[in-house]
């Protein structure tokens, strides 16, 4: 055929517009140059041996591989026109990877020539060196049971700004039923070649032609059945029949083209003439004259009515087939650029947003910081529909968590709070109350889950188990202490006092516990208080860096704010033990002599109760009453006083305690713990500082740059194809 340039390739393959859709064309283009991969369309040929799938791509294509009349296609070949700016002929091949050792494989890569031109003698001698490197014989093949295949595939790349970005594969011929040996030695190659051809057809960008012999073909029904299983509904493929002229006679023409009339393939089926054995010196021009002049005959003017006989049919068949794929390919492409978009983007917002300079940093921390006041507000106040967050973490519903231990503290206090038990006073041990356990029990989980936070420093110690059991634990009746504490002394009125400093002892005896049980509130609700900030943080600031560094620099602030509550504790523990003890309260009159009356009342009882025993009802009642008159002495008066004002000054001293130090000094002053990270804060921090807190480390830059980097194409390439 002669040497076969650049310019007659172009007039021998379809042209652009051939194609139908130069739009397309013009699109891969454009995405070529950004980068993006644009596969090219496919035509896969398939038929049996010798139907003549070789010589009907060189009527397509132009190129001329070797069929020398005999079954010589044993590997699959590509031939593939793409458009690039740059023009060069390549041929490589492409090995089938699985089952083949690393030495085999560098081998097969090893095969790699760059051409001048595509002449027959070119195209039969890169024919022949790559099936010895595959392995397989050369030259002619007399039977078809002879023939050996390979799965490795033959590359020949035509590279060039005008072609049209198409690829054509020929498959090895299919062997037919008949090709098996009367041993069916040959199933196994049978199905080798089978699954070469499902290999190709499987692609969703690819035309099938299923290139079946007019005179003689044994392998049709594989042919059909192999296309129909990849194509079922027949929208991808075109029937040829192949060898016109080698149907002599006017019945033998009907016989052919009575099944062909019926054809199901919803693309059609086509008749051309092939170039023979004995026309290798013909050129593409002369072979489309003889197959013009074979189809104007009379009996084949028929089938010629229908406008499908002949390669230039064929051709002008394949348009709009080839139109809808390159439509299906852009629409594959959109989709698979949105997934690759999609998925940029997406980790890319993991990144978060740019930190690489001070202001980035600080609209960072700032929109974080907003976050963190405003779930911090709504916690103060008890807004818990403001957040999902305080329905999913019993932490977050702080007012409510210090509210309540507040009320137990109260409680336990009031219950378990003296040294000694007052006269008349329940002992409950078996029936402890459940606000002092419950109490002991939350202060004991706080200490544990504090014992991990080394910042937290001298609240932590120090700290023994059995310190908190201490509460659980009471002296005996007070009557014993007072009666040694005051013997020797005159009775006492109501109005008057055994001395001020006698009777400020007695009341520092008996709240002696009240200094170490302070120290367990303020424990329980600063590490309260600690645990919700940490795990707000936590929440807000899911870069753990980030988090540590901001709570190093607020650590000095908010341990200062836990250190005033602190001292405002010990300052009303001090008020209450080392200081005189007195009242203002109007109420202690009244609560001395209610509590007298009631000590006499059941001093009354009590002795009546035991009389009745040896004397008459009226003799009991009056030695009752002068019992109980009687028995009255100094300790009795004291302890009258003491549980009055004692009842005061506990009232008095839990609402201080947790009013003031509590409440106030932890949650509403304006300086206090979770109050401290603010909008203000963030914007009073240097440069160096917000660098060193939100800067983004060299890892995430170099990510962020990267992903940038792949999104910028991608996000282009979708705009062109919307276009």
């Amino acid at each position: 055929m002669g040497s076969m340039a650049f310019a007659e390739l172009s007039e021998a393959l379809l042209t652009v517009d051939d194609l139908g859709n130069p739009i397309y064309l013009q699109k891969q283009d454009v995405l070529r140059d950004m980068g993006i991969e644009t596969p090219p369309l496919q035509i896969v040929l398939i038929g049996g041996l010798s139907s003549g799938k070789t010589s009907l791509l060189e009527r397509l294509t132009g190129c001329t591989l070797p069929y020398d009349g005999g079954p010589t296609t044993r590997f699959a070949t590509r031939l593939t026109f793409r458009r690039d700016p740059i023009k060069s002929i390549v041929t490589f091949i492409t090995p089938k990877g699985w089952s083949q050792d690393e030495d085999t494989v560098k081998r097969l890569r090893s095969f790699h020539h760059v051409l001048d031109n595509l002449d027959a003698k070119t195209l039969a001698d890169t024919v022949e060196e790559a099936a010895a490197l595959m392995g397989l014989p050369t030259g002619f093949v007399e039977h078809e049971h002879d023939v050996s295949l390979c799965e490795d595939i033959l590359e020949i790349e035509i590279s060039g700004p005008d072609q049209p970005n198409l690829a054509f594969i020929d498959t090895p011929g299919l062997l037919g039923a008949e090709s098996l040996g009367p041993d069916n030695s040959g199933k196994k190659k049978r199905s080798l070649v089978d699954g070469i051809a499902r290999n190709h057809l499987t692609n969703e960008q690819t035309l099938i032609l299923a290139v079946i012999s007019s005179f003689s073909d044994r392998a049709k029904e594989d042919v059909l059945r192999l296309a129909k299983a990849a194509d079922p509904k027949g929208v991808r493929t075109l029937c040829v029949l192949t060898h016109a002229d080698m149907v002599k006679g006017e019945p033998k023409v009907q016989t052919i083209l009575a099944p062909a009339r019926e054809d199901t393939h919803a693309l059609g089926c086509f008749w051309v003439r092939n170039r023979g054995a004995d026309e290798g010196e013909l050129s593409a021009g002369q072979c489309r004259t003889r197959e013009l002049a074979l189809f104007a005959e009379s009996r084949r003017a028929s089938f010629s009515k229908l406008g499908r006989t002949g390669v230039d049919a064929l051709k002008s068949a394949l348009r709009m087939p080839l139109k809808n794929l390159a439509n299906e390919c852009l629409q594959r492409q959109r989709t698979e650029l949105l997934r690759r978009l999609s998925a940029c983007k997406k980790e890319r917002l993991a990144l978060g947003p740019p930190r690489d300079t001070p202001t980035n940093q600080r609209e960072y921390l700032m929109e974080r910081v907003s976050t963190f006041e405003r779930l911090a507000s709504a916690a103060l106040e008890g807004h818990y529909g403001a957040d999902r967050l305080f329905t999913t973490n019993a932490v977050y519903k702080l007012v409510t968590s210090i509210t309540d231990l507040n009320y137990k503290f109260c409680n336990a206090m009031r219950k378990r709070g003296h040294t000694y038990y007052f006269k008349n006073e329940k002992d409950d041990d078996g029936q402890f109350d459940c606000n002092v356990h419950g109490f002991m029990q939350g202060l004991r989980e706080l200490c544990e889950w504090a014992a991990s936070c080394e910042e937290l420093g001298e609240f932590l110690h120090p700290y023994k188990g059995e310190e908190v059991d201490a509460m659980t634990k009471q002296e005996d009746s007070i009557i014993a202490y007072l009666r040694a504490v005051t013997s020797g002394l005159p009775r006492v009125g109501i109005q008057s006092t055994p001395g001020e400093s006698i009777f400020t002892m007695i009341f520092q005896e008996q709240a002696e516990n009240w200094t170490l049980h302070a120290n367990y509130l303020m424990k329980a609700a600063i590490f309260n208080v600690h645990r919700f900030i940490c795990q707000l943080m936590e929440d807000v600031f899911e870069d753990s860096w980030i988090r540590t560094e901001l709570q190093d620099l607020l650590s000095e602030k908010i341990l200062k704010a836990y250190k005033r509550a602190w001292d405002h504790k010990d300052f009303l523990v001090k008020m209450e033990l080392g200081c005189r003890s007195q009242t203002y309260n109007p109420h202690l009159d009244a609560a001395i002599l209610k509590i007298g009356r009631e000590n006499f009342r059941t001093t009354l009882i009590e002795s009546y109760n035991n009389e009745k025993r040896r004397l008459q009802p009226e003799s009991a009642f009056n030695a009752a009453v002068k019992v109980a008159f009687g028995s009255s002495g100094v300790e009795d008066d004291l302890h009258d006083l003491l549980q009055a004002y004692y009842t005061i000054a506990i009232d008095r001293f839990l609402d201080n305690v947790c009013r003031q130090a509590v409440s106030y000094f932890l949650l509403e002053a304006d300086d206090g713990p979770v109050k401290i990270l603010t909008a203000e804060f963030i914007a009073n921090l240097s440069d160096s500082q917000l660098d060193r807190i939100a800067g983004e480390d060299a890892i995430t830059r170099a990510t962020r740059l990267s992903l940038d980097a792949e999104c910028e194409p991608l996000e282009n390439a979708l705009k062109v194809l919307r276009d």
